[in-house]
């Protein structure tokens, strides 16, 4: 083999370089040629045979071949096989042409190492994605790919993108800069944190310490006991603001409540109709809760006492209807909640409205009425009762409740 003289080792790279391309793209094609022509299911088993690399070297320089289609410049540009394969490998995305454009400024005459076509690489991308910028701000801008879940990189980008630096080391400061700025930040955060957790611990402690030497000393004195004052009682009686609209506006929904509901229908929204009928139902509930708490009315019957005789009360099923026989009359309570009803009848006759006697605000009140007058006497076929209203005191509640008991 003849020996060539003065041949520097930039000048040998090359050529073995270009042999290299030239390879790659004409074996691609001529195994995308094969590939074609295979048949189902032989495609690997003729690779296997023919060659001694894997399926995925065929394949790397098959996308070789299809990238030159694709971009013929690429053929001509001064590039390691790595960097064709990096390019093969991503021919589909959006931002390829800018990248190839990119090269064709730098790999036309001049071959590029791989560390200088990536970086070329990363120029082409950050043309692509922000426009005209120097090719070290560019560069920087896409190296930042790799930190964009830090709290820092937004800030990065803008300023990187505001102040254009020409050099990368300039790039590099303004990076650094904010990094830092960032760290010291969060380091203040933290120790303001732990500071703020120790001082808590310590006030835990001093109220411990505390806690524990007051237990271990006499016993504080305690200041006087005071009667607080009874607070101010409201009832229906009082003028409560907006209380005559209230009233108007219920008797006028009493008067539409006569009109056909279709009338109304869309003219006030679903929600505040429910809303007014819970405000209509808190009255009711109100008013409800504020007759069981004030001694009301009752009824008194008189009759001619008779106790000769005892009652004993027997209550059906539903707890709703309570009975007692005399041998001269029937006696029965029926009712619910703050209203009981006390009739009462001869033995033999039917149970009617006529036979209604009184009503009562409790089950006792009925119970204790009828074991007070006992059974009345029988001056005719029908009983003489005479019912009069009567308010009840506080002193006559009492009594009765004890009664009742």
């Amino acid at each position: 083999m003849t020996k060539r003289k003065n041949r520097s080792l930039e000048i040998i790279a090359d050529d073995i370089h270009g042999l290299a391309r030239t390879n790659i793209f004409d074996i691609g094609e001529l195994l995308i040629e094969a590939k074609d022509q295979c048949e189902h299911g032989q495609w690997l088993e003729w690779l296997d045979n023919e060659f001694d690399y894997a399926a995925s070297t065929a394949e790397r320089y098959m996308n070789a071949a299809r990238l030159r289609v694709k971009f013929p410049t690429v053929r001509n540009l001064k590039l390691a096989a790595s960097t064709v394969y990096k390019l093969a490998d991503c021919a589909d995305a959006d931002y390829l042409p800018s990248v190839i454009r990119e090269l064709a400024k730098h790999a036309a005459d001049k071959r590029l190492t791989h560390p200088d076509a990536d970086r070329v690489i990363k120029i082409g991308i950050g043309r692509h994605r922000h426009g005209d910028h120097p090719d070290a701000t560019l560069a920087k801008l896409v190296k930042l790919d790799e930190f964009n879940e830090e709290s820092w990189h937004p800030q990065a980008v803008a300023d990187l993108l505001e102040r254009d630096p020409e050099t990368d080391e300039i790039a590099e400061s303004i990076v650094d800069k904010i990094e830092q700025a960032h760290e010291d930040t969060e380091r203040a955060q933290w120790e303001a944190e732990q500071a703020r957790r120790e001082a808590k611990w310590e006030a835990e402690r001093k109220a411990e310490d505390e806690a524990e030497s007051t237990l271990d000393g006499p016993m504080p004195e305690l200041p006087p006991a005071t009667t607080p004052p009874e607070p101010q009682k409201f009832d229906s009686a009082t003028q409560w603001a907006g209380a005559d609209e209230f009233s108007d506006a219920v008797e006028t929904l009493s008067e539409l409540s006569t009109k056909p509901a279709k009338r109304f229908v869309g003219k006030v929204d679903t929600d505040t109709l429910r809303g007014v009928i819970d405000f209509l139902m808190a009255v009711m509930g109100a008013e409800a809760e504020e007759k069981r708490a004030k001694p009301k009315e009752t009824i008194t019957l008189e009759t001619a006492p008779d106790t000769s005789t005892s009652l004993n009360w027997s209550t059906t099923v539903d707890g709703k209807v309570h009975l007692t026989t005399t041998p001269a009359a029937e006696f029965k309570i029926t009712g619910t909640g703050s209203n009981f009803t006390l009739s009462r009848k001869r033995p033999g006759e039917c149970w009617s409205p006529d036979h209604m006697m009184g009503c009562f605000d409790t089950l006792d009140a009925a119970k204790a009425a009828v074991e007070q007058h006992g059974k009345p006497k029988e001056t005719s076929t029908t009983p003489t009762t005479t019912v009069k209203t009567v308010p009840l005191t506080s002193t006559e509640l009492d009594r009765r409740k004890a009664g009742a008991a």
